[in-house]
Parts: C-alpha cells; sequence; structure tokens
C-alpha cells in the first residue's frame, strides 16, 4: 500500500493536528505565564525583603550607636551599603526632615520637604498606610527602586537624646535599584519563551509523529481497506499493527470481509452451477429428434463443461449390443460405433468399468472419480436408457460437476430422451430402424426453406438395392428383411450424425447431409455404396446373402432449389447408376 495518506485522512490529520496544537498553546502558555507571573512575585518579594532587610540592620545600627553613643557605627554600615554596584542608596531622617545619615555624604545635613520629595510624597499623603512598607515606586532619576521606609520609635534608650514628648525619631529610607532583578527578570522570560516555543514545536512534532502513526496511517488503512472491499476486492486484507480499539476494529473488518467472501465465493457456486444446469437443460430440451439429441448432449457436455472427451452409450433395442457416440475436443464429427455383447475391447480410451457397472445395473446414480477427472450420468426414463461419460485432464471444479448437480441434469435428460424416443419411434421404420419417407419430405423442405434464408447448401442421396427382387424370389421376402436390416445399418454406419436416412419405399433408401456440397456427397455416397457391398444378411440356415446399391446424387443449389426438383435429379441419377451397370455412383 502507498505510503501517502488518502485526502480524507489527510484532512483528518490536519484537523487533529490543529485541535491539538490549540490545546497545547493554550494549557502551554498558560503554565508559562503562570510561571512568569510567579517569578516576577518571587523577584519583587525577594528585592523588597532585602530592602527590608537594609532597613533593619540600618534601624539595628542606629540604636547600637544610640546605647553606645558610637558615632562611627552607622556611617561604617553605609559606606559598606554604598558601594557603586550595589544599586542601594540609604537615609537616614530626624522628624524635622534632616538627613543624618546617608550612603552619599553629601546628602548629610539636606532637609527634604515632603511635597517636594518623590520618596516622600507619597507617604506624608497616607502615613498611617505608608509606614513600615516596602513598594515599588520611581526613584528621583526615574529609575524604579524598591522603596522601604522603616519608622525610629522613640524607645526608652532614646529619651535621654531625644527627650520623651516625641512618638518617632526619624525613618530610614532605603531604596534599591529594580533594574538589576528587572534585567534578570527579563532574561529568564527570554529563556522561558524559547523553552515554551521548543516545546511546544517539540509537543507538536510529537503529536503529530504519534498522530500518523496510531490514528491517521490506521484509519488510512483502513480506508484503502474500506475502499478495496467496495470495489469487490474482499481478497484484500487490512495489516493489523499494534493493539488497541483500531486494531481490534481492523481485525473485525477483516473478519467481515472474509465472511462475505465467503458467502460471495458460495453464491457465485450456485450461480455456475445454476448457469451449467440452465445451459444444458435449454440446449437438451431444444431437439426432439433421437439422433439430434444425442448429438446436443455430447457438444453441450464437451462445450459447457470443457471436457476432453464425451461418450454416450446406449443399448441396441432389441439387441443384446451398444452403441457408442463420441465427440472430442478438436475433432468436428461424431464418432460412432457398435459393440457386440461379448465383445471386450472398446474402439475408444474411456472409463470401461463405468460401462460395465451400468450395463450390469450397479451404476443408477451419478458417479464422479475420486480424482474429479471424470464423471458419469445415468440418463434413465421410461422408455430409453444411456449413460454418458465424461473426461478432462484437469479435474471438475464443484460448480461443474457434483452429484446433486448431475441428478438434476440426468431427470431432465431423461424425460427429453423419453421424448425423442416417443418421437423417433412415430417416424421410424420399424424394420430398417430408418426415418420414414413422411419425415423426409418434411425436413427436405426445411433444408430447402433453410438454403433461401441463409444460402446454406445441402445434398440428396437416393439409394436402391440392386436385384433385390430376385433375393425374394429365391430365398423368400423373411430372407429379404434380413437384406433390408443389413443395408440399413450399414448406411447408419457410413454416414455422420447430423445425416439423414429414410426408407424411401420397398428397397429404395434416402439420405439427406446438410451442409455437404458436390464433392462431400460423392464421397459419402462411395463410403455408402462401400458399406452396403461389404454389409452381410445372415439366414436362419446359415446362408450368407450379400447386395449392393445404385446410388444417385442431387446437389443444392446445383441441381435444384425446390424439394421435387432435387427428388427428380437424384432419381434421374440413380436410374442412369442403374443403366451404366449398378453397384455405382451417379450425378446428373
Amino acid at each position: 500500500m502507498s505510503t501517502r495518506l488518502p485526502a480524507w485522512t489527510a484532512k483528518l490529520a490536519v484537523r487533529i493536528f490543529a485541535a491539538i496544537a490549540v490545546l497545547h498553546l493554550v494549557f502551554l502558555g498558560g503554565a508559562f505565564l503562570g510561571l512568569d507571573r510567579y517569578l516576577e512575585q518571587l523577584f519583587d518579594r525577594t528585592a523588597a525583603a532585602e530592602a527590608e532587610t537594609l532597613g533593619r540592620v540600618v534601624t539595628s545600627a542606629l540604636r547600637q550607636q544610640m546605647v553606645r553613643e558610637h558615632e562611627t557605627s552607622v556611617d561604617a554600615i553605609l559606606a559598606e551599603l554604598a558601594k557603586p554596584d550595589s544599586g542601594t542608596r540609604i537615609r537616614v531622617i530626624n522628624r524635622r526632615g534632616r538627613v543624618t545619615h546617608a550612603t552619599d555624604r553629601r546628602l548629610v545635613g539636606a532637609v527634604l520637604e515632603p511635597a517636594g520629595e518623590a520618596a516622600c510624597a507619597e507617604c506624608h499623603a497616607a502615613p498611617a498606610a505608608s509606614r513600615g512598607r516596602t513598594r515599588l515606586a520611581s526613584g528621583a532619576d526615574r529609575v524604579p527602586v524598591f522603596q522601604h521606609v522603616e519608622t525610629l520609635e522613640n524607645e526608652a534608650a532614646c529619651q535621654r537624646c531625644h527627650g520623651s514628648e516625641e512618638r518617632l525619631n526619624g525613618i530610614v529610607l532605603v531604596e534599591r535599584a529594580a533594574g538589576p532583578f528587572q534585567s534578570a527578570l527579563w532574561t529568564i522570560r527570554q529563556r522561558l519563551a524559547g523553552t515554551a516555543a521548543l516545546t511546544m514545536a517539540a509537543l507538536l512534532g510529537a503529536t503529530l509523529l504519534l498522530g500518523r502513526a496510531f490514528v491517521t496511517r490506521p484509519i488510512g488503512r483502513l480506508l484503502t481497506g474500506v475502499h478495496q472491499f467496495g470495489r469487490g476486492n474482499l481478497d484484500y486484507r487490512i495489516a493489523v499493527r499494534g493493539r488497541g480499539e483500531i486494531a481490534d476494529l481492523t481485525t473485525a473488518i477483516n473478519g467481515m470481509a472474509g465472511d462475505l467472501d465467503r458467502s460471495l465465493d458460495e453464491v457465485r457456486t450456485k450461480t455456475a452451477e445454476l448457469t451449467v444446469v440452465y445451459t444444458i437443460l435449454e440446449r437438451v430440451t431444444r431437439s426432439i429428434q433421437l439422433t439430434d439429441l444425442q448429438l446436443v448432449i455430447l457438444q453441450t457436455f464437451l462445450e459447457v463443461l470443457d471436457t476432453d472427451l464425451a461418450l454416450l452409450v446406449s443399448r441396441v433395442p432389441g439387441e443384446d449390443a451398444l452403441e457408442l457416440l463420441w465427440l472430442k475436443r478438436g475433432l468436428a464429427r461424431v464418432q460412432t460405433a457398435r459393440v457386440e455383447a461379448g465383445r471386450q475391447a472398446l474402439p475408444i480410451d474411456v472409463r470401461r468399468d463405468c460401462i460395465d457397472a451400468w450395463r450390469r445395473g450397479d451404476l443408477a446414480e451419478p458417479f464422479i472419480a475420486p480424482d474429479a477427472r471424470a464423471a458419469a450420468l445415468p440418463i434413465t426414463g421410461s422408455r430409453a436408457s444411456a449413460l454418458l461419460v465424461v473426461e478432462r485432464r484437469r479435474p471438475f471444479l464443484p460448480a461443474e460437476a457434483n452429484v446433486t448437480l448431475l441428478k438434476v441434469i440426468a431427470q431432465h435428460a431423461a424425460a427429453a430422451y423419453d421424448n425423442a424416443c416417443l418421437y423417433t419411434l412415430a417416424v421410424t421404420d420399424p424394420l430398417t430402424r430408418l426415418f420414414t419417407v413422411r419425415l423426409f419430405h418434411e425436413q427436405l423442405d426445411e433444408l430447402a426453406a433453410a438454403w433461401s434464408g441463409s444460402g446454406r447448401g445441402f445434398a440428396l442421396l437416393m439409394l436402391d438395392l440392386d436385384h433385390f427382387k430376385a433375393v425374394n424370389d429365391t430365398h423368400g421376402h423373411p430372407a429379404g428383411d434380413e437384406v433390408l436390416k443389413a443395408a440399413s445399418g450399414a448406411i447408419r454406419e457410413a454416414i455422420r450424425l447430423t445425416d439423414g436416412a429414410y426408407r424411401y419405399g420397398g428397397e429404395e433408401f434416402s439420405v439427406l447431409l446438410p451442409g455437404a456440397d458436390a464433392a462431400q456427397a460423392r464421397s459419402t455416397a462411395e463410403r455408402v455404396r462401400a458399406a452396403i457391398e461389404r454389409s452381410e444378411a445372415r439366414l436362419p440356415d446359415g446362408t450368407t446373402l450379400r447386395v449392393t446399391a445404385s446410388i444417385g446424387i442431387a446437389v443444392c443449389p446445383d441441381d435444384g432449389t425446390i424439394a421435387r426438383d432435387l427428388v427428380s435429379a437424384a432419381d434421374q441419377a440413380l436410374y442412369g447408376a442403374k443403366r451404366l451397370g449398378r453397384n455405382r455412383v451417379c450425378q446428373v
């Protein structure tokens, strides 16, 4: 499967990625904003605490100075705090506003006016709320500073110098520059922003990779599989990877596809079976003549079941003999043979065990060979009995040949066989087993009409046994009947299954050759003449009689296109053969 995601899953991936990106942005942004606020407050508290500590240190130094009466303790502390890089300014102011101590010695002695000094204005505006507090304010040069005010209470230790009438002796004003803290905070904020951006990019990248690996790709595989199933490719299977709901869903969809495939296979099998049955039955029930039906059965099974050989075996009425008709792939002409009861060898290589079992009455049901390369189908009706044997090199599929299927075909074929036998009995001469003259004229008219519509020609043979009256006069009419039966048998064996042989009257016969031209008609006529000449009629006393025949040929359209014209032309050719010495073939 291609690694490129379908459009549907690509859109899904974009929506999922956008939603997760927004969530990441909100939660991660909130977290970093909270951290920034916390650091800002922490820095403010730290700076304020340092300013407050410095105020208390100075206040404590003032107390020690009062107790010890030592003037240098506060100045020493302030000198230490007044380092250039400390950013700290401290002033001790008495209650009259005079600066008594300062980190900047130039300010000592200066008197501060509350209204004019920025550091004093806010406290004096609300003194009760301002004493002892630390705030962020603007210094004299408008630079942000942390400002702390520490009041100097008039304690008992101080009253020997200040007296007891005042509550406050002054204040300690500490101003610590906020720039270093704000610079450090800005640096931290920049690093936090960079960390946030990298974290956001890493999270989104991980989300994208994990989303593709665990969401969009599995869904894409599912969608591809569904599309394959929708196009009918139920053999396709979606790859199941990992565990979880999508893997379970994939397994379920694969199982559903397998079930559908099996169901469709069953439907296809049933459809194929019905197609085979319908095709065979439609062809088998199309013909009412036995010879046509036999040819249809052989051709249909050869084509529909794609067999290499189709053999039809039937019993010869009134005789202990078998009639074999077979058709092989690649051969256009049906082969025929007669096998006597005592004859062991067959003229064709076929499953002899099926034929012997059917002949003994042991094969009443359809039979399929264990290797599925051969099948036998008994066709048993009320008036007819036959056996169909089909063989091929590759095994039959279940849809092509199974017992149930063959039973259905056998039942309908037996019904068609019975109907054909009844019709054949009605149009067959009982002595010669050839068709009657009435059927001859009907089929001759049909062939003439077919030529008018399609231009397909045909040929007509008229036969007369030579010196047949002498046979009756010398040996009697029963001997003549035996001669007629031997001659008719020779005619049947010499012509094709698609040809028609008829008893025209007395010792005269006719043969219709559909699709034959003059050359083919002469070849068939010579074959018939030779077969009659070779035939023998055995009388009850052991006498053997042989006869010859004269044959006349008429071809449509060479000798005419109307039935009576063709019969007249064939009769004239027959009389010409008689005049030329008999036992020959002539054409006008």
